[in-house]
């Protein structure tokens, strides 16, 4: 069974954005202040997913304080425009 993932990469000012479809289909959103750290990151839970299993909110939250940045709540403003991708 694949499952899908679905990846949402912005930059607003010196902010960077990333989402990420967890493996129950909810999407979590963060928050980062340098384009390296949100890209490690992606990467970082890619491999998890590919190496070690599926990513749940827990290793999503971990990966994100890892890489310092921070996670969006729902309904926490992420995007320009008030679209934060996880609705």
């Amino acid at each position: 069974m694949e499952t899908r993932r679905r990846r949402f990469e912005t930059k607003s000012e010196d902010t960077f954005y990333l989402t990420y479809e967890l493996a129950d289909g909810a999407v979590a959103a963060a928050r980062f202040s340098a384009e390296e750290d949100r890209d490690g990151c992606h990467i970082s839970l890619d491999l998890y997913r590919a190496n070690l299993g599926p990513v749940d909110g827990e290793v999503f939250a971990r990966m994100v304080r890892r890489h310092r940045g921070s996670v969006l709540k729902n309904g926490e403003h992420g995007r320009p425009g008030g679209s934060d991708g996880t609705r």
